[in-house]
């Protein structure tokens, strides 16, 4: 009887958010003492993203009860080691052409920690795609919104988010992003201190360390230059946080950047010059100021080689011309081996995103004009995909110089 129930409840949230635009997520989850998350996650899917199957995947850290579905689809679980190893395979499939929405309702269990991998720790939370922590879509596509809820986050310890995030009374936290993307990032971290000037909200723990102080100053910088370039964020204000880990990755979202302080906790500050975490906060803080790109591989390599290239403007820009070309020169040594931008079925390598796309877009800006590509890619009417850019590109640049440009994208 309870089991009817509980389906005549999903039947009703299928029919209250049948009509909405967009996917929506609502998660409740929970982390117990030991570092173990419980959750429980409903996907609503419109009409319109249910033409095709859509896989989502999820970590195999976490045991799956059997997936509940609402509407005209039907689920297959299996695994999978794409976009990364370890993952279970969650395809929804359409029954026909759905006219209606689909609901999905995931429940699992298990250590949010992997071997290798400390997402939950005292000192640093740093919950994303790459924890596996809330089910996301294989190719990286999925955009959606998201309401989420979520217990055993230590209350010593300060939330940062996309949207509006808050603490209620019993400690739990509440996220709602009411606009959508394809993650749903989340840091905690002890005495995190804030500064919110200029379209740019700035937290972390040790602000007046001289790195700290330094990728501060550029993110600040970064901000001004890409509103005088893109004009305004389109979510706004960018939220930067750097968190106390010595792995270097970096990484934004929709209005959202993460950098590390590139040191274990308690060490001292690491030796550095200006113009690398210059150049590395201006290429986060482009993604995050103008998200959007599509993640499909024939697509891929544009959000990586345009934030690319114009964090090394913002290097020109602040540190002068001959630092930047003096960046630029190390990469192209690299574009004998790089590969491919763009491959059939795979993401290209990074040697191809970070050096190659680069070093190919300033070669460009030095046959047609900065004011030229400027236009080509970040205008009014800039083209999202490969497709798009190449057409325009002929028009600007001509028909062999769009031919040599698309031949240097595949090979």
């Amino acid at each position: 009887m309870k089991f009817v129930a509980r389906l005549a409840v999903f039947g009703l949230c299928l029919v209250a958010t049948a009509a909405q635009a967009r996917p929506v997520y609502e998660v409740k989850a929970s982390f117990d003492a030991a570092h173990k998350l419980s959750a429980d996650v409903t996907i609503t899917l419109p009409p319109g993203d249910m033409a095709k199957e859509i896989e989502f995947v999820l970590s195999n850290r976490f045991v799956l009860k059997p997936v509940r579905v609402a509407g005209p689809a039907r689920v297959a679980i299996g695994k999978t080691a794409r976009p990364m190893r370890g993952l279970t395979s969650i395809r929804v499939i359409p029954r026909g052409t759905p006219a209606q929405a689909v609901v999905v309702r995931l429940i699992y269990a298990g250590p949010i920690d992997s071997a290798g991998s400390d997402f939950f720790s005292p000192g640093l939370i740093e919950l994303s795609l790459e924890a596996g922590w809330i089910p996301f879509r294989s190719d990286l596509t999925l955009d959606y919104a998201i309401d989420a809820r979520i217990a055993g986050i230590p209350a010593g310890m300060d939330v940062v988010s996309q949207g509006k995030v808050s603490r209620e009374k019993d400690g739990m936290v509440a996220i709602h992003r009411g606009y959508a993307d394809v993650d749903l990032p989340i840091i905690a971290v002890p005495g995190l201190k804030h500064e919110d000037k200029d379209g740019l909200d700035f937290a972390a723990a040790n602000p007046s360390d001289p790195l700290v102080a330094l990728m501060k100053m550029h993110a600040a910088g970064a901000a001004r230059f890409y509103a005088d370039l893109l004009g305004p964020a389109t979510y706004a204000p960018i939220r930067m946080t750097i968190v106390p880990r010595e792995a270097s990755g970096g990484y934004a979202r929709a209005g959202f950047v993460v950098m590390p302080d590139f040191r274990k906790p308690g060490a001292p500050t690491p030796d550095y010059d200006e113009s690398s975490p210059a150049r590395f906060v201006a290429h986060e803080i482009f993604h995050a100021w103008r998200p959007g790109f599509s993640s499909d591989y024939a697509n891929y390599w544009m959000s990586e080689a345009y934030a690319e290239f114009y964090g090394l403007r913002y290097v020109e820009s602040r540190l002068g011309l001959a630092e930047r070309q003096k960046m630029l020169d190390r990469k192209r040594p690299a574009l004998a081996t790089a590969g491919p931008l763009i491959t059939p079925g795979k993401r290209p390598g990074n040697a191809a995103m970070y050096q190659k796309g680069a070093v190919m877009l300033f070669d460009l800006e030095q046959d047609i004009g900065r004011p030229a590509l400027d236009t080509l890619l970040t205008g009014p009417d800039a083209p999202r995909t490969t497709a798009g850019l190449l057409k325009a590109m002929n028009a600007v640049a001509g028909a062999a110089r769009t031919a040599a440009f698309e031949h240097a994208l595949t090979h």
